[in-house]
């Protein structure tokens, strides 16, 4: 039997917590299903929530949560087909979900900009469209997310999508690119990826071999200068141009060394800023790279 709100909450808030948290309906309750866990910690917070009510509460949450999600997975038979077909996809959605919330439908089945603020592009606003009408017509599909992104590419191609460059991607179209040359540009970047990774770990070994190097040539440079003060104070004038030579030399050698370094920690640098914004893209579309990678390329 599946858990209502109501009985989730009641399970998982203490004995002891305020009367008015049990007399909330299934439905204002079922608006924390589309909150993330920070928006779900400030709504407790401006409430005044006790801490372990709060956290009995977050857990109920997540129980209804989940129980929903295994519903999902288990949908109900759709209901047989009228001869009419005037009834939009909201009807459809509404005789085959009753319990399941409108908003918390959208919400989950947004491809870009779900854990974002920034400006979807059309591709991106047509593609969370697309993917909002398929879960409606089958919640299930939001279980899983990479199933779902392509079947909202592939309505896209059967709707004939427009892309800024003019041409559309439709399998009618003659123009559009074939099958193989998705993959080959996936199988580019994995390559590119994987030599970048190679010159980092070779660019640090050499790092490393710098900054010994360097640390050498400062001893000898100590040394020298020691070596220097003996000769001045022994009055050893031709002792004295010979250590004023080394140290010269030791000079030129440390100033190279400083120079490859520099360049050497500034690429390295570059590289890291790389990675960490392909890591936040990949957590702000829920995609990995190679999944992503047609996308980006538009």
């Amino acid at each position: 039997m599946q858990p209502t709100p109501n009985s989730t909450q009641e399970e998982s808030l203490p004995d002891d917590s305020s009367s008015g948290y049990y007399g909330v309906g299934e439905n204002d309750l079922e608006q924390f299903l589309g909150f993330d866990e920070a928006e779900i910690k400030e709504v407790l917070s401006a409430v005044s929530m006790k801490p372990f009510h709060s956290a009995a509460f977050k857990k109920g949450i997540r129980e209804l949560r989940h129980a929903l999600s295994v519903n999902l997975n288990n949908p109900p038979p759709p209901p047989p087909l009228t001869t009419s077909n005037s009834f939009s996809i909201h009807s459809t959605y509404l005789a085959a979900n009753p319990s399941l919330p409108l908003d918390v439908i959208i919400n989950h089945a947004k491809i870009y900009g779900k854990n974002s603020d920034r400006q979807l592009t059309s591709y991106e606003q047509a593609i969370n469209q697309a993917a909002i009408e398929l879960a409606l017509s089958d919640p299930a599909l939001m279980a899983n997310r990479g199933t779902l992104f392509e079947k909202a590419k592939a309505k896209l191609l059967l709707e004939g999508y427009t892309y800024k460059r003019g041409q559309s991607r439709s399998k009618l179209n003659p123009n559009a690119p074939k099958p193989g040359i998705k993959s080959s540009r996936v199988n580019l970047r994995l390559k590119r990826n994987l030599h970048a990774a190679q010159n980092s770990e070779n660019r640090n070994a050499r790092i490393s071999e710098l900054e010994h190097k360097l640390q050498i040539k400062g001893t000898q440079y100590e040394a020298a200068q020691e070596h220097k003060r003996i000769k001045t104070t022994q009055g050893d004038t031709e002792g004295l141009d010979k250590v004023e030579i080394a140290l010269e030399a030791i000079e030129r050698e440390r100033a190279e060394i400083s120079k490859e370094l520099a360049t050497l920690k500034s690429k390295e640098r570059k590289h890291r800023w790389y990675e960490q914004r392909k890591k936040v893209r990949m957590v702000e579309t829920g995609f990995d790279e190679t999944t992503a990678t047609s996308v980006m390329e538009i």
